[in-house]
């Protein structure tokens, strides 16, 4: 017997206004380079074999190489991070838009109240806490 979650949640991008499906896909393009950018950075410090040559004279080869490989995870992780969720809002553009593409929404609409969870062995109730089931529905 298979088991699954639904959930719809809440995504929050600042200073970002995907106002326009190809800003959504500018998005997605701009963070596929800054990956691309570190695991860049990653893989020259796998095959680099004398770091102090890169170092500045008052810096440790040790410190270079892990600085920079600080660095480039938390760049991966982030974008990594960021383009899924532009994905997902990239696909999902044809259910929240109108074909003039217009956001389908009302004004006053507050997002977090749109949240929701569903699925196998997830008991649903009303925002009073009273079951939306029937007894026989379990």
């Amino acid at each position: 017997m298979s088991t699954y979650t639904n959930a719809l949640i809440h995504v929050w991008f600042s200073n970002e206004t995907f106002d326009k499906k190809y800003k959504v896909e500018d998005f997605i393009r701009e963070r596929n380079e800054d990956i691309e950018s570190a695991k860049e950075i990653i893989q020259r410090l796998v095959w680099m074999t004398e770091p102090k040559k890169f170092c500045d004279d008052d810096e440790s080869p040790e410190y270079y190489v892990s600085n920079n490989l600080k660095y480039a995870l938390e760049e991966l992780e982030k974008n990594c991070i960021d383009k899924y969720l532009a994905e997902k809002i990239l696909e999902g553009w044809d259910y929240t838009h109108n074909e003039n593409g217009e956001a389908i929404g009302e004004k006053d609409q507050d997002m977090d109240e749109m949240q929701r969870i569903s699925g196998d062995f997830i008991k649903l109730v009303d925002k009073d806490g009273n079951s939306i089931y029937d007894e026989n529905d379990f």
